[in-house]
């Protein structure tokens, strides 16, 4: 692996306790600081790529949501871009190629059945500048902070909800 890397704990969400780093001084710094918050760690390749996220909703015939994109005026979409900065800007629908969005859809729904998921889950990927996809983490408890979960929404009109 090359820098820059990311150091995050195994089992919290959220983006509590991640770190960049960019040598290995601060990839030291890193090790410990995710080390206070669980006794795994996760190591990852950093990539200059745009964020996408998108939710997937359902059981056994799953479907999409529009595309949302991150936008953090930070070095990286950290635990204080996602709840208090207010800074992060999310781009609902995402700007991407009609081949981009049906790659990221077909990637979140094969994720999902892969991972036997039901209810909700949001997928996150990157997409480079060559528009490579690739996914990063499926969340099956995606946060649901106003920045959060906007495009969800996108969904309520797929789905009637019966009492």
């Amino acid at each position: 692996m090359t820098f820059p890397m990311f150091v995050k704990p195994a089992n919290l969400g959220s983006s509590v306790g991640i770190s960049k780093a960019v040598d290995h001084e601060s990839l030291l710094a890193a090790v410990e600081f995710a080390l206070k918050f669980d006794r795994k760690i996760i190591v990852e390749q950093g990539v200059t790529a745009r964020e996408i996220e998108v939710a997937v909703l359902g059981n056994d015939d799953p479907k999409c949501s529009v595309l949302g994109e991150i936008k953090p005026v930070a070095a990286f979409y950290d635990y204080e871009a996602k709840y208090q900065d207010g800074n992060t800007e999310l781009l609902i629908p995402a700007p991407v190629t009609n081949v981009v969005e049906t790659t990221l859809k077909d990637m979140a729904i094969r994720a999902f059945k892969v991972l036997d998921c039901s209810g909700l889950v949001r997928a996150d990927f990157f997409v480079t500048d060559r528009d490579e996809v690739l996914i990063n983490e499926v969340n099956t408890m995606p946060g649901f902070t106003p920045q959060a979960c906007s495009h969800y929404y996108g969904n309520t009109r797929a789905y009637r909800i019966r009492n």
